[in-house]
């Protein structure tokens, strides 16, 4: 039986630009940093898992909240209703389609 294949990537380009994209600017006058960093936690969730997208609907949405909090929260904590909000400023200012 041959090995199966991988799902997700080990590397993605991070482009220099991507934290001064202007679709990025209203969320980040409205989150401050952790538009930034929850932004970047979604990329690297979404391309370590199935490599091009977010399952992200019903029981699913709950867990990309939970993992982008396990990503970002250490000394100063986020609430789970502030990370669901700043991910549905992302998606609708068009960074994921």
């Amino acid at each position: 039986m041959g090995r199966q294949p991988k799902q997700g990537l080990d590397y993605f380009p991070f482009d220099v630009g991507l934290l001064s994209d202007p679709k990025l600017r209203r969320p980040r006058q409205k989150f401050g940093y952790l538009a930034q960093m929850i932004y970047i936690s979604l990329l690297c969730i979404l391309y370590r898992d199935k490599g091009y997208y977010i399952p992200y609907d019903g029981d699913q949405r709950d867990d990309v909240i939970w993992q982008v909090n396990d990503a970002i929260n250490g000394r100063y904590v986020v609430t789970i209703e502030t990370i669901s909000a700043v991910i549905d400023e992302l998606a609708a200012c068009g960074l994921f389609s």
